[in-house]
């Protein structure tokens, strides 16, 4: 307990945690005026505008509604001739114009409050990353981390104290800034006049499981920085990489090849933190004219399937960067 105590002495001391604070409460005042921007309420004229045009649809949609429910599945039958598994809603309900479609709604605090948790798992991994990166990479590069050994010599124990320091940072930081939006957000939505009603339903069985499973990602996030960072024992490195990785394999590798998608850390973070996560992919097929065809897939991916690849990961870097802390010459 007592290095743990001197692992978040240690932490919360460093200026970059006041860096990383200030951050967390910037950041989340800016995602609070981009939803009050994006759900003000229109202007009376616009409003006027935006009604004629939806009462055009349903005009269109009462002379035309039956073939273009038709056609969506004859496309259906079409696609799952070559995947059975695709599926797609041709229902009156799902195709008809709506009110929403043209800027016609009443916005509510549930559809406020879940627009704005859904962006918290992956901003609050790369807040982390780049948190314990620093807080960790700056003993070693001051040398602080060898008079820590000589007061601990037993690696283990600093190892595993920095990472449980680590996890006590991600819930306090998780928890601060999923409170600033939370507030934030409600504030906003008084302004816009929102339908302020939040149901029991929606507490427990939406909001306060994002918020959970948010915490929980962004414990797995700073532990395995905190052991990578021990691995590389440069923050720069650790930043580098974990930026390298989003950008190219989550996002340029991921549009060139769609089926990577699975492996995305992304799309397994947003999987396992809310719940599922989609991602689509391209299934080709040679006709006997010697044609190819190609048509997209969506995919979906459950919390356990994000969990896995995540729990997966956590175990080789926090693994790797054990046996490596155990074996270097911190002097040199």
């Amino acid at each position: 307990m007592n290095c743990i105590r001197a692992e978040l002495s240690k932490l919360i001391s460093q200026s970059i945690t006041k860096i990383v604070a200030t951050a967390v409460l910037l950041i989340g005042t800016l995602l609070c005026i981009v939803v009050w921007y994006l759900y003000k309420p229109l202007s009376p004229e616009i409003i006027q505008v935006q009604e004629q045009a939806y009462q055009s649809a349903l005009d269109d949609w009462e002379k035309n509604g039956q073939a273009i429910i038709q056609n969506c599945q004859e496309e259906m039958a079409a696609q799952q001739s070559i995947d059975p598994s695709y599926q797609q809603d041709c229902t009156n309900e799902a195709l008809a114009p709506k009110p929403i479609d043209f800027g016609l709604y009443v916005l509510s605090l549930e559809d406020a409050w879940l627009s704005i948790l859904v962006l918290v798992p992956k901003i609050i991994s790369m807040i982390g990353i780049i948190w314990v990166g620093v807080a960790v990479g700056s003993e070693f590069r001051s040398g602080s981390i060898i008079t820590w050994l000589y007061f601990e010599p037993r690696r283990e124990v600093v190892f595993w104290s920095k990472l449980i320091a680590s996890a006590i940072a991600a819930i306090a930081i998780t928890i601060l800034f999923e409170v600033v939006l939370l507030v934030g957000i409600s504030i906003v939505s008084v302004i816009d006049n929102a339908d302020m009603t939040l149901s029991g339903n929606y507490i427990l069985n939406t909001a306060i499981p994002i918020m959970l499973f948010t915490i929980i990602v962004a414990i797995g996030t700073m532990c395995a920085a905190s052991a990578f960072t021990m691995l590389t024992q440069r923050a720069s490195f650790t930043i580098a990489l974990s930026m390298g990785y989003v950008l190219i394999v989550d996002t340029l590798i991921g549009q060139l090849l769609p089926i990577t998608g699975r492996f995305s850390i992304g799309n397994s973070i947003d999987a396992f933190a809310l719940g599922h996560s989609t991602f689509t992919s391209t299934k080709c097929t040679v006709t006997f004219t010697g044609e190819v065809t190609c048509i997209p897939i969506l995919n979906k991916l459950s919390r356990v399937d994000g969990f896995v690849e995540l729990l997966i990961i956590f175990l080789v870097v926090t693994g790797i960067g054990w046996w490596r802390f155990q074996r270097t010459d911190i002097a040199n």
